[in-house]
């Protein structure tokens, strides 16, 4: 997509990245003159006007939720059937490059970026938003250290779709809380313990959890203890490695509340690091794995029963756990075996992944007999010219090449419409009716003006002369003028005067409803056949005073707004009266 321009107004410029949903690029702003981050929906979301929806109103609901830390997403918009989603840009690379090039940081760096993160997701909170996917593919990070979230509470939009949360929960796995992977709504605790993994991740260089799939990476989260981050770095201070652990923590209500709690204790320790003062531990709260443990202690050696023991067999025996904790474990093992059932039916039931082939260069039949091979769908998104391709030759493939979708899904595809430049028919000699049948078989027209002129070789109503002429190369539907032959009798002598005669034309040309500068193009057409009198980028509001010179008493002016045909004016000459009514007619 590189070079295309959407809605006449965004320029895409370079590919910024290309996650399960959106394909990202950075964007020129043509009206505002601002460069801006462009998401365009993947296939099948593209296809999806419930997920498309639920987006829009995604960013309509969180519009007045920006703060500096938080990158503001402007709307939803479509070109020609391919939506994407406008945000500001923000100068700065994706946060997982800057892990996976430079991690392990210093304690000093990771709390200053943490802070940056939590004084973000805090703005938010205090609004009662969820962000739902902290991760190092949801944050920016810019040149002077700072990072900035992207995209909050798109997974809000997720429920209307069947496949987008499926395809996203790879990429958030690693940072999604127990509580969330087990079923629950995404909360400010479960954004907390995603900053947890980052602060883990940032100072070790790694995660803290490993695992294949999301469905094992969940049961880590759940059941694996949390680590210490001094495990992998003796110099990191224990109050950080504490800050670390309560964000981190597997109960909830353990963690703290929310990003506002987290970056007070932050800052804190980022003055104690900065002064070389000493912090006192922030307060830890009552633990779940402080109780007592659940077998018995056991001997090698048994001592002989006492009466005393015996009586006390016969007396109900006491739980070592409680009643309600023993259910609630027997709840959430249920639930765990659940969750890996429901993800073996889920791969069992699913299309399988195919990769979508090269077919870029090939025949449209032939493209999408491949296709149609590994049970994907071809859809033509639009026509293009090229010099370079035959026509109903591929161009353009979305996804690309080399990317795995799943049996059933849709492969965008731009089809070549040949050459924007056509060959002129030789027309000398023919009718008129056989002149417009020659020029329709490759898209030429035949211009309504037609000039007359007396000629002793050819019969009255044949064509003896036309512009452009025979064999030049023209764009597409321009218009062919030509000059018949009023017959031997040289009646039209006057006639020809005339036509033959040069003439001052003045036109005026305001460009109004436009929303980004264009290339305006004007030409005339008169008894000398079309030609091009003005060409030249302008903006919008701009007034052109054009002055030209042309043969015979009237003439038609063709405006073009980046070659596209916009008005024709017709217009005569000599200080007619019909000159000054023509005046900025094209307003």
């Amino acid at each position: 997509m590189i070079g295309s321009i959407l809605r006449i107004r965004y320029e895409i410029v370079e590919k910024l990245a290309d996650g399960p949903i959106f394909a990202t690029y950075l964007a020129k702003d043509r009206v505002q003159a601002r460069e801006v981050t462009i998401r365009v929906f993947k296939q099948p979301f593209a296809a999806e006007p419930a997920f498309i929806d639920a987006v829009k109103q995604v960013v309509d609901k969180y519009s007045s939720c920006y703060a500096n830390g938080i990158e503001a997403m402007i709307e939803v918009d479509d070109d020609d059937g391919v939506p994407f989603l406008i945000s500001e840009n923000s100068k700065g690379v994706a946060l997982s490059e800057r892990i996976h090039k430079l991690a392990p940081f210093s304690v000093s760096v990771v709390v200053s970026t943490a802070i940056s993160i939590c004084e973000g997701l805090a703005s938010l909170h205090q609004r009662g938003v969820v962000h739902g996917d902290v991760s190092p593919d949801t944050l920016v990070a810019l040149p002077d250290g700072q990072c900035r979230l992207q995209i909050p509470g798109i997974w809000e939009a997720y429920s209307s779709s069947q496949t987008a949360g499926i395809v996203a929960l790879p990429g958030m796995a690693a940072y999604l809380a127990p509580e969330i992977s087990a079923g629950g709504m995404p909360s400010p605790q479960g954004d907390v313990y995603a900053v947890g993994i980052l602060m883990f991740q940032l100072v070790s260089g790694r995660l803290p959890y490993n695992a294949d799939n999301p469905v094992a990476m969940a049961m880590k989260h759940a059941t694996a203890p949390v680590p210490s981050v001094k495990v992998y770095s003796n110099a990191v201070p224990v109050a950080f490695d504490e800050i670390v652990k309560r964000a981190m923590a597997k109960n909830p209500a353990e963690r703290y509340q929310d990003a506002g709690e987290l970056l007070s204790d932050l800052r804190k320790l980022q003055d104690s690091l900065r002064f070389g003062r000493s912090l006192e531990l922030p307060n830890k709260k009552p633990s779940s794995s402080d109780k007592q443990p659940v077998a018995p202690k056991m001997s090698a050696i048994r001592e002989p029963e006492s009466d005393d023991k015996k009586r006390k067999k016969k007396e109900p025996k006491v739980r070592d756990v409680p009643l309600w904790l023993s259910l609630t474990a027997v709840v959430f093992g249920l639930g765990v075996v659940g969750l890996i059932i429901a993800w073996v039916v889920f791969n069992i039931s699913q299309p399988s992944l195919v990769v979508v082939p090269n077919i870029k260069g090939s025949k449209e039949i032939d493209a999408r007999k491949n296709l149609e091979a590994l049970k994907l769908k071809m859809v033509i998104k639009r026509e293009e010219t090229s010099e370079t391709y035959p026509p109903r030759t591929i161009l353009d493939v979305n996804p690309s090449p080399g990317k795995k979708v799943y049996e059933g899904a849709e492969v965008a595809v731009v089809v070549s419409s040949g050459s924007k430049f056509v060959e002129v028919p030789d027309l000398k000699g023919d009718t008129v009716d056989t002149a417009k049948q020659k020029l329709e078989n490759v898209n030429l027209t035949l211009d309504s003006l037609m000039g007359k002129k007396a000629d002793r070789r050819i019969n009255a109503g044949l064509i003896i002369s036309q512009d452009p002429e025979a064999r030049k190369k023209v764009d597409r539907f321009t218009a062919v003028r030509v000059t018949l032959s009023s017959g031997r009798s040289g009646d039209s002598g006057s006639d020809e005067s005339v036509d033959e005669k040069e003439y001052v034309y003045n036109l005026t040309i305001k460009l109004s409803n436009l929303e980004s500068a264009v290339n305006l193009r004007v030409a005339i057409t008169d008894s000398h056949g079309t030609r091009t009198v003005f060409q030249q980028g302008k903006d919008p509001d701009d007034v052109v005073e054009i002055s030209t010179r042309g043969y015979g008493k009237s003439a038609q002016f063709q405006i073009y707004y980046d070659e596209v045909l916009v008005k024709t004016i017709d217009k005569k000459a000599d200080g007619s009266s019909d000159v000054g009514d023509n005046r900025g007619d094209n307003r």
